[in-house]
């Protein structure tokens, strides 16, 4: 009997963890277990497997860690799908900023691990735990190869949309440029898009529109994604549910001698946003978009600023990219709430973009444009492990 062979991916958040193993057959992956574990090291921590034949692992424990979590994860995966017999191939990590040096996946070493941890503070929300999954896989699958794949690496900026007008020599050294993130589930989306429409990849142009709790839109023209609305770190770009997206670096420079370096980045990434405006705690948009219709002007307000500032964005990007075939919503917000797609659209009718109310708030996936649009809308649900299973793949087997 041949044995089967696995690929497991890993999202590692500050006090989320997700996994999602693979099985590999004839060049395509199959999700067979997905792993979610929520409130790490806080009270009320949670722990759930599950497995494709709708079986499910609850664990609860306070204060639960991800050494924890990762060692019962691998156990009960191996329980039901032995390793042993059934190998796993490589596991991938997301790794949300790979700064100047990394512009591709890499394979983890312990030299890797010293050149990583040099760029934790490009991203400090999410480098060093990445890296600190990636250094706990290690230690569980010895034997099994550790690879990045960077959320910054898809992006290709022209120059002079790369650096800010600082001097040169000041953003030279100290590595202030124009990055961008949320790339795997970005080129997700672009890939699966193509399939709907009639042009050839290498001509398409459109807008990638990834909706969640981090917000970004990406730039495509002739299939390169060549401009995203973060730039030098997840905080900036569109407005977020706890981040400010733009701001002016002059009020930033206020709020620093107010409160601080270490309070202002608090307020600026966990206080600000849907939150800070609306004053829904998470600023979860389920919750604005009820508390607005209930007759909250917080919470109007908050919602028509952020469709605003996606409005904005992508009125930006459109003579960058130098058309516009496509505009594609995903993640939380984007795959599902069928009034942001709506009202964002709206500001683009006068383009072609003609959105079908009735497809808009039926359909899950695909075309929700009229027929006769001349800019296709869609909804694509991302599925970012699956992108960076295949990345990790092609680095290590194609030729």
């Amino acid at each position: 009997m041949n044995s089967k062979k696995y690929v497991l991916v890993a999202n590692m958040g500050s006090s989320s963890i997700k996994l999602n193993l693979f099985e590999f057959d004839n060049n395509l992956f199959v999700s067979k277990a997905k792993v979610q574990a929520d409130r790490v090291m806080q009270l009320n921590s949670n722990l759930k497997i599950s497995f494709f034949n709708d079986q499910l692992f609850k664990f609860e424990k306070e204060n639960l860690g991800i050494e924890e979590v990762l060692k019962i994860t691998i156990e009960k995966l191996d329980e039901k799908f032995d390793f042993k017999s059934n190998p796993i191939l490589y596991c991938a990590h997301r790794y949300v900023h790979g700064g100047k040096i990394f512009k591709m996946p890499l394979i983890v070493d312990k030299a890797s691990i010293i050149e990583l941890e040099k760029i934790n503070n490009l991203a400090p929300l999410h480098n060093p735990s990445n890296l600190n999954g990636i250094i706990v896989m290690m230690n569980l699958l010895p034997k099994i190869t550790q690879i990045a794949v960077f959320d910054t690496a898809i992006f290709r900026r022209v120059e002079e949309d790369s650096i800010y007008s600082l001097p040169i020599e000041i953003s030279k050294r100290l590595g202030i440029e124009k990055y961008g993130f949320h790339g795997s589930s970005h080129k997700y989306v672009f890939e699966e898009s193509t399939k709907f429409m009639d042009i050839p990849k290498e001509k398409l142009s459109g807008i990638t529109c990834h909706l969640g709790s981090g917000c970004s839109i990406t730039g495509w023209k002739n299939g390169t994604p060549i401009k995203n609305s973060m730039e030098y770190s997840p905080t900036s770009g569109l407005m977020m549910s706890t981040r400010t997206g733009d701001i002016d670096p002059i009020a930033v420079l206020d709020l620093a001698e107010e409160y601080g370096i270490e309070k202002t980045r608090h307020i600026l990434t966990k206080e600000s946003g849907l939150q800070g405006i609306s004053g829904v705690k998470g600023g979860d948009l389920r919750d604005i978009i009820n508390n607005m219709e209930n007759g909250d002007t917080n919470s109007t307000l908050a919602f028509n600023m952020y469709i605003l500032r996606i409005k904005e964005k992508i009125g930006e990007f459109i003579p960058v990219i130098g058309g516009l075939d496509f505009i594609a919503f995903t993640a939380g917000v984007g795959e599902n709430s069928s009034l942001v797609r709506e009202k964002v659209c709206e500001g683009f009718k006068w383009l072609g973009a003609d959105i079908n109310k009735n497809l808009n708030k039926t359909k899950k996936s695909g075309i929700i444009s009229m027929e006769d649009s001349k800019i296709k809308i869609l909804v694509i649900p991302t599925d970012e492990e699956l992108m960076i299973a295949k990345e990790s793949y092609n680095l290590l087997f194609s030729n």
